[in-house]
């Protein structure tokens, strides 16, 4: 199935000693140039990223990662941003407020790859402030059973990694444990970003009443995304790195690593999670 994910490519299988030629269906992995620009004249624009993605929800990919870089920080200024392409694979965001914010920033910063949120910065003085938001501490609490249950749910809706196995994905659910929303990328950070962009796009949802999912490990700047979103749960089938921790801890995240469906690690903001022993009293 040829597909703006996917591309059919002929392999050969090697197994038990015999090969067969066959078709296999690889995850798609192309740039797209992002820029931002001033909608009033003389409309000057700056580049900002050439970002590695599987194309599909660029528009919501964009504004995802312009939102969780600072440079929008409203859902206003990401609903009224116009967007103008240039082609299939450069991509021009509109917005006044968002353009000012990017005088702060390198004027370019080269290939952002589908691996690394920071791969593109030169040296340790281009590396951004954390720019952590405070989460609510508030209830509701997540039962650890329901918890156990999120990442089957997840991989039923993660299409393109049952077809391809070249993704990753990034889930949202809300506190009643529903799967409202799944993006999958060969990035991790542009499955989020896709999630985010969309969320605040399209919908009217309120992400301090979710819990995000993710299919690999929680970096800082995931943790950082999360904030800037509002979202007080993180959770992951892989691990957090010492820093998507401790900053965690400051912006009142939590963060559950090694999620599969019989056990977790808790890491931080444990109170959001009831235990057993509180299960049966309440």
């Amino acid at each position: 199935m040829q597909s703006i994910s996917m591309e059919a490519r002929p392999r050969t299988v090697v197994s038990t000693g015999k090969a067969n030629l066959s078709i296999d269906f690889l995850i798609r992995e192309e740039p797209l140039d992002l820029l931002i620009g001033d909608p009033d004249p003389p409309h000057q624009i700056r580049k900002l990223a050439m970002l590695m993605r599987t194309p599909g929800l660029d528009e919501e990919l964009a504004l995802g990662y312009l939102f969780g870089e600072g440079i929008l920080v409203e859902k206003d200024e990401v609903q009224k941003a116009k967007i103008s392409w240039e082609g299939p694979h450069r991509l021009i965001v509109y917005s006044r407020e968002g353009f000012e914010r990017s005088k702060n920033r390198p004027t370019t910063r080269f290939l952002t790859s589908s691996s690394c949120g920071l791969c593109a910065s030169e040296s340790q003085n281009q590396i951004p402030d954390y720019q952590l938001l405070s989460v609510s501490r508030m209830e509701p609490k997540v039962g650890i059973n329901e918890l156990l249950s999120l990442p089957a749910k997840m991989k039923l809706s993660q299409k393109l990694f049952k077809q391809s196995g070249g993704v990753h994905a990034c889930a949202l659910f809300g506190f009643n444990f529903e799967l409202l929303d799944c993006f999958e990328d060969v990035g991790r950070h542009n499955a989020m970003d896709k999630l985010i962009g969309h969320t605040l796009l399209k919908t009217s949802r309120d992400m301090r009443q979710c819990v995000l999912l993710l299919s690999g490990r929680i970096s800082y700047d995931l943790v950082q995304k999360a904030s800037r979103a509002q979202i007080p749960f993180m959770a992951a089938v892989g691990a957090p790195t010492n820093l998507a921790v401790r900053i965690a801890n400051e912006a009142g995240i939590t963060v559950v690593g090694f999620l599969g469906d019989r056990s977790y690690n808790i890491y931080s903001g444990w109170e959001r999670i009831l235990l057993p022993d509180e299960e049966e009293s309440s």
